[in-house]
């Protein structure tokens, strides 16, 4: 959806703010929320495996910021997150280690993209081409002038808490207003918080338990 379209459910609040500054502020609210809850997440298309190649690129959708990557498949089976201090504990020699499927993986820069361990070799003789599928959190960039429909289908009354808390409370402003301000920003973090408890248990309603996420371990 159109951010400018959104401005409508704003205004009313916020007079006189500029359509740029309103483009921002949605713009921003929407990286934070999808940061902090993961909201944001798809299974990328599978990339397959190359022969002596450990780094594979994320397809990650146009306009995203690839924010940080949940889970890894090797074919049916799920690989392991390594620190690289990690990595010289489970796989010593992970320089040199070839294998016909990884079991480790990580990114050591950002997460544009991922390295797979031991390093693929010897793929020739499986007969098929494997493959890794992962589940990345993606969020929209700071220049983004749309946003994914389920973010504003779902989320909209969230979304505009967020954007008229930072706006109110911005000083000497025609639109500023530190009360209701806080208000709304109070709103956003609560509506944000049921967010987050909602995809930590993988949107299945009530569900209050969830697995803890593990990293490195």
């Amino acid at each position: 959806m159109k951010i400018d379209e959104l401005y409508p459910y704003v205004l009313a609040e916020l007079p006189d703010c500029p359509d740029e500054m309103l483009r921002q502020s949605f713009a921003f609210t929407a990286m934070d929320l999808c940061r902090q809850t993961h909201i944001w997440n798809e299974i990328a298309d599978a990339a397959i495996l190359v022969d002596g190649i450990a780094d594979y690129d994320i397809d990650y959708p146009s306009g995203t910021i690839a924010e940080t990557v949940t889970s890894v498949w090797c074919g049916p089976r799920e690989m392991r997150a390594k620190t690289m201090s990690a990595m010289n504990d489970v796989l010593p020699d992970w320089q040199t280690a070839t294998s016909t499927h990884p079991i480790y993986y990580n990114s050591t820069a950002d997460w544009g993209s991922i390295s797979v361990y031991p390093t693929p070799r010897g793929l020739a003789q499986l007969g098929i081409k494997p493959s890794i599928t992962l589940r990345g959190v993606f969020i929209p960039k700071a220049t983004a002038t749309d946003l994914p429909n389920f973010l504003t289908d779902r989320y909209l009354e969230c979304l505009c808490a967020g954007v008229k808390g930072r706006l109110m409370l911005q000083p000497n402003q025609k639109w500023s207003n530190p009360q209701i301000g806080a208000f709304y920003k109070g709103e956003y973090e609560r509506m944000r918080g049921d967010v987050r408890v909602f995809v930590l248990a993988e949107r299945v309603p009530g569900v209050t338990r969830v697995r803890p996420i593990r990293f490195g371990g």
